[in-house]
C-alpha cells in the first residue's frame, strides 16, 4: 500500500524541470528563478511535483520538479 501512494506523488511528466534545469535553460540565477516560480504557484499557474532523480552516487530518490497548470500562451506572455 505505502509503495502505492509513494508510487502516486511521484509525477513522470517530462515538462516537470527542477530548479537547476529552470536556471540552465533561461540563463536565470536560482534565487530569481525560485522567487518567480513562487509567484506563479501562488497564482496557481504551476505545480510542485516530484520527479525521479538518480543521485551521483547512484541512489534512486524523488526531487522537487515544476510544471505549468494552464495554457503555455498566458506563461509566454508574462
Amino acid at each position: 500500500e505505502f509503495r502505492r501512494v509513494l508510487f502516486r506523488s511521484v509525477d513522470n511528466d517530462p515538462a516537470a524541470m527542477t530548479v537547476r534545469e529552470l536556471c540552465a535553460l533561461t540563463g536565470r540565477s536560482e534565487a530569481t528563478t525560485t522567487r518567480r516560480l513562487r509567484t506563479l504557484i501562488e497564482a496557481g499557474r504551476v505545480v510542485c511535483v516530484r520527479i525521479p532523480w538518480t543521485r551521483i552516487d547512484g541512489a534512486r530518490t524523488h526531487v522537487p520538479a515544476y510544471k505549468l497548470t494552464g495554457g503555455l500562451n498566458e506563461i509566454i506572455a508574462d
